[in-house]
């Protein structure tokens, strides 16, 4: 099995580098002041639209993971990207892909 590790560590827009064949996606919540941390996950197009969300404004409590298996992801297209957003302060997030 492989994996990929993202981490996300302020509350900017950010591509999830994925080639869009995954297991599951892991969202851990590593926030140093022990808050929890909302996120959202999305879809955009290649003109930077956003199509769809797959979560908005989710919580993640501070030390667990959300994970998300690939029949709960299906966005399979070369013309679409996913992003994720946190909405808190330190947004600390690390982004765990497994193949």
């Amino acid at each position: 099995m492989e994996y990929t590790v993202q981490n996300l560590s302020d509350n900017l827009e950010t591509e999830i580098y994925s080639d869009r064949s995954f297991k599951t996606i892991s969202f851990t919540n590593i926030d140093p002041m022990s808050l929890p941390v909302n996120i959202d996950l999305y879809v955009k197009d290649i003109t930077g639209t956003i199509l769809f969300y797959i979560l908005r404004n989710t919580q993640v409590p501070s030390g667990t993971a959300l994970e998300l298996s690939e029949t709960e992801i299906n966005y399979l297209n070369v013309h679409r990207i996913l992003y994720i957003k946190s909405y808190t302060i330190t947004g600390e997030i690390t982004i765990i892909i497994k193949r």
